[in-house]
């Protein structure tokens, strides 16, 4: 808790969990057809951060996973802008 107040665990398809102040939450993933995991971690990390402006740690990570399951659904690091125009916080 010192160390580390937040930790961030996933796990692919299933769910991904947040330790925050001593609590363990269990956050739902997206289904997704993988094609490319090249940059999902990367992809996650990015919308969660940015998520955590305006959101809870929790809804931040929500919107996050359904943003790294479309980053597996293409090829390569990158979501194509159309694709990114759809995702708000």
């Amino acid at each position: 808790q010192q160390y580390c107040p937040l930790m961030i665990i996933t796990l692919g398809q299933q769910p991904t969990y947040i330790i925050n102040a001593n609590q363990l939450h269990e956050i739902a993933t997206y289904p997704a057809k993988a094609v490319d995991q090249l940059g999902a971690g990367d992809a996650l990390v990015g919308a969660f951060l940015y998520a955590l402006q305006t959101k809870n740690v929790i809804e931040s990570a929500a919107f996050a996973n359904r943003v790294a399951s479309e980053a597996v659904s293409h090829w390569g690091a990158r979501l194509p802008l159309e694709i990114l125009k759809n995702f708000s916080v």
